[in-house]
């Protein structure tokens, strides 16, 4: 076997800090299995509308109080639970429980289903979904933790990715950016102040992130687009997470209208949406 490249081991950690759920490997749950309704609230939110030319996006800070992380833990399947027990500090595992009693709120909300009622099995390279039939209008999501924040991409009938990444001065992008982006990006970078190079790398990893996630593809796969142009038909879109971060969303199709909101909690852990609508960031 040849010796792994340096480029290759700071790509593997920039993806492991990163703390995207894209990609990673779950047991798949007994769909027959009962329901812990005992340990589990099945409060259940306003059902949030969606059309299928608009993309949603929810923000969600994951350094909560205790209560509300105790909250979102009681949401989760056993095998979540010990998935998140691996994480050190214990920090990173509040932040894991969070992200992922999060999304099923916000899942459950569109489903008009309780969030500890939802299941998810592998998809295609890994990629989770819902346990849910096939349809034209299916909901599909995709999720990204960085740091302290999490964004969530949610959306009928076509396929989603959502990447946010936390811009580290002191990240040597150079190695990644003289494997993986294309002459026109490296060039496009090069000719920005070196203030604003690191930044410019973190966005373009973002949106090369995003578009993997919505291609569907592994790791191992999805290595090969990044210097690649994305496919005419696919809509990338930059979004405005916050100072500090970089993060895009893809979608598979023209003419998407996407709308963003920070994901609202109460101090028990429950989502205080009450038939908000998110505010619209980009048409067309």
């Amino acid at each position: 076997m040849p010796p792994r490249r340096r480029s290759d081991a700071r790509l593997e950690r920039l993806r492991r800090q990163r703390g995207s759920l894209h990609g990673a490997r779950r047991p798949q749950h007994d769909h027959h299995r009962p329901h812990r309704r005992d340990r589990r609230p099945t409060r259940q939110l306003p059902v949030i509308p969606l059309a299928g030319s608009t993309v949603h996006l929810w923000r969600v800070g994951l350094d909560v109080e205790d209560s509300v992380a105790v909250a979102l833990e009681a949401l989760l399947e056993p095998d979540e639970i010990a998935q998140s027990r691996r994480f050190r500090p214990s920090r990173q595992r509040r932040r894991f429980v969070v992200s992922h009693g999060v999304l099923r709120q916000i899942l459950g909300a569109y489903l008009d289903r309780a969030p500890a009622t939802l299941r998810f099995v592998p998809g295609l390279h890994g990629k989770p979904r819902l346990a849910v039939p096939a349809s034209p209008d299916r909901l599909e999501f995709s999720v990204s933790r960085s740091a302290d924040l999490a964004l969530y991409a949610v959306a009928r009938g076509r396929s989603v990715g959502v990447d946010v990444e936390r811009v580290r001065p002191d990240f040597d992008w150079r190695p990644i950016a003289a494997r993986y982006q294309g002459r026109q990006e490296r060039e496009r970078i090069a000719a920005l102040p070196p203030e604003s190079r690191l930044v410019a790398f973190f966005e373009w990893w973002a949106r090369s992130e995003a578009y993997v996630k919505a291609c569907g593809e592994g790791l191992g796969a999805g290595e090969a687009r990044l210097g690649e142009e994305p496919d005419p038909r696919w809509s990338i879109v930059a979004v405005d997470a916050g100072p500090g971060f970089a993060a895009a969303l893809a979608i598979d199709g023209p003419d998407v209208r996407v709308v963003a909101s920070d994901w609202p909690f109460t101090a028990d852990g429950s989502a205080a949406f009450g038939g908000r609508q998110p505010q619209e960031v980009r048409r067309g």
